[in-house]
């Protein structure tokens, strides 16, 4: 959401859905797949609240994908930053199902099958804007490089 205060509101709802609709849960079924999917709806019921017609670009406080920092040498932590939040930038530019499936594939390492279920699109469809979210930050990457 790239808002530290909207993002704190749709976890605090998250969680009251949660607490309102376990009793529904199927216990045969993936409770993270389950969770993603009420937190990824409620993100989407926040943008179409709010309407949105583009995302919201960060600000001085960007995060760094964690993974990247793979080595102590303080050169090697400077590019991984500078790479992160050119990540990062790029990724908020994505179109909003692009986003959720980019992050939910290369951040958070869900398999296709999951963010079908979590954010009920097609696999195919998955698959294909995973793809073209990968070929758009690869096309703006090299542009940095």
């Amino acid at each position: 959401m790239n808002d530290e205060e909207e993002s704190k509101d749709i976890v605090q709802e998250s969680f009251i859905s949660v607490w309102n609709k376990i009793g529904k849960f199927n216990i045969g079924g993936n409770f993270s797949n389950w969770l993603y999917r009420i937190i990824v709806n409620k993100c989407y019921d926040s943008l179409r609240r709010k309407k949105r017609v583009t995302m919201i670009y960060p600000d001085d406080n960007n995060w760094v994908l964690p993974y990247l920092l793979s080595d102590n040498n303080p050169e090697t932590e400077i590019n991984n930053e500078e790479t992160g939040k050119i990540i990062q930038l790029l990724t908020n530019r994505l179109s909003a199902k692009q986003k959720v499936v980019f992050i939910l594939s290369e951040l958070e390492g869900l398999s296709h099958d999951d963010i079908s279920e979590i954010t009920g699109m097609a696999k195919t469809t998955v698959k294909s804007n995973l793809n073209h979210a990968r070929r758009n930050i690869g096309k703006k990457i090299t542009k940095y490089t």
